[in-house]
């Protein structure tokens, strides 16, 4: 009996295209919202939507949301500092 050998034909992706947007872009935007609508308006959801992306690449920077607006404060903290 002849064996049959099978191959899978899987269609390559760039391992770029799978790679979650970067953490400044997501502190970018959340920054964005937290200006314009307050903290009511920093929701993992409607940041997500902004981006064009699901939420789960959130996840891949933060661990929560108070996680990302402790981030967002201190880097607005730290541009009110004058320089020293």
């Amino acid at each position: 009996m002849e064996s049959m050998s099978y191959t899978s034909k899987r269609v390559r992706r760039s391992r770029k295209s799978h790679q979650p947007l970067g953490r400044e872009i997501w502190l970018d935007t959340a920054r964005e919202a937290l200006i314009e609508e307050g903290t009511a308006g920093v929701e993992i959801n409607k940041l997500a939507k902004r981006l064009g992306v699901s939420r789960g690449g959130f996840y891949w920077f933060f661990k929560s949301r108070e996680k990302l607006l402790e981030q967002v404060r201190s880097t607005l903290d730290a541009a009110r500092q004058p320089n020293r």
